[in-house]
């Protein structure tokens, strides 16, 4: 099964980050240990290839930015990714419906193993980059140290598959109450997804999905979340009924009694890479 994990994260990662943004040749990004976190069980009739690590990046805009000048980057960093041989999944370009002094958008990359994630930045930082550099320069820029790597937990397929470019995806950061934990989540969880089944039946099948994902590097100190609820749409329209719907089915209030969530941070993702395998 195709899991285009065209996510696009994260309002959180504000919090997880506060440098600005250089452009200068970057070292590769360090997978820091994240602190001990309560895993989520695994879920029925899930796929055994779930990748091991999705892969944020934040980057800024330039004086000379436009969508063009960075769809033109964007094809050329596919090219490079075939033409270097890196185990890459899948890639986007994530921009948030909101307005974030750390980013302007979001790289984010799918990795099928941590060691296929660290070659390509090895190849990345010896070979591409700075010629990168210099033909962004003026466009956009990035730090590598605002890198952060979420471990995925897919939940549902799509039951039908999105097969535009583009998506709307939403992320929730939630801390666990007290007493409550991955079990409990699972188990609403399953709730939720007889509830998309039977919404679907009704209305017909819709390419909604979603996921659960932890955090693979050290939060900020004071910061509480054990998790974010990633969703994914085809466009507004599905979302905006979806979520009336839901409104009325009680289970937001299932939820609450298991964690304390902030509100959802929507993005608007477009696809620039996907692998042949997939």
């Amino acid at each position: 099964m195709k899991y285009l994990l065209s996510i696009s994260l994260f309002f959180f990662l504000t919090a997880c980050g506060s440098e600005e943004m250089v452009d200068t040749t970057v070292d590769t990004p360090s997978v820091e240990q994240a602190p001990a976190v309560e895993m989520m069980p695994e879920p029925e009739a899930m796929p055994d290839a779930v990748p091991a690590m999705v892969e944020y990046v934040w980057h800024s805009k330039e004086a000379n930015f436009s969508d063009e000048a960075l769809m033109a980057h964007t094809e050329r960093w596919a090219q490079i990714v075939d033409e270097a041989g890196w185990d890459l999944n899948f890639a986007s370009v994530i921009t948030p419906q909101f307005a974030d002094d750390n980013f302007d958008f979001m790289w984010v990359m799918i990795w099928p193993t941590l060691e296929a994630r660290d070659a390509a930045w090895q190849s990345w930082g010896e070979t591409y980059e700075a010629e990168w550099l210099s033909t962004s320069a003026g466009i956009f820029n990035y730090d590598g140290s605002n890198a952060f790597g979420w471990t995925p937990n897919p939940m549902r397929e799509p039951s039908v598959e999105n097969t535009s470019a583009t998506a709307l995806t939403g992320y929730m950061f939630c801390e666990y109450n007290a007493g409550k934990g991955p079990n409990d989540l699972m188990s609403a969880g399953e709730q939720f997804n007889a509830w998309v089944d039977s919404y679907e039946e009704a209305n017909g099948p819709g390419s909604y999905w979603w996921a659960i994902m932890t955090p693979q590097f050290e939060l900020p100190e004071g910061t509480n979340v054990d998790y974010a609820w990633f969703n994914s749409w085809a466009d507004e329209s599905e979302r905006a009924a979806g979520n009336a719907a839901f409104a009325e089915s009680g289970l937001a209030g299932t939820f609450a009694e298991i964690a304390t969530c902030q509100d959802e941070a929507m993005f608007d993702s477009r696809a620039i890479y996907v692998a042949d395998t997939m």
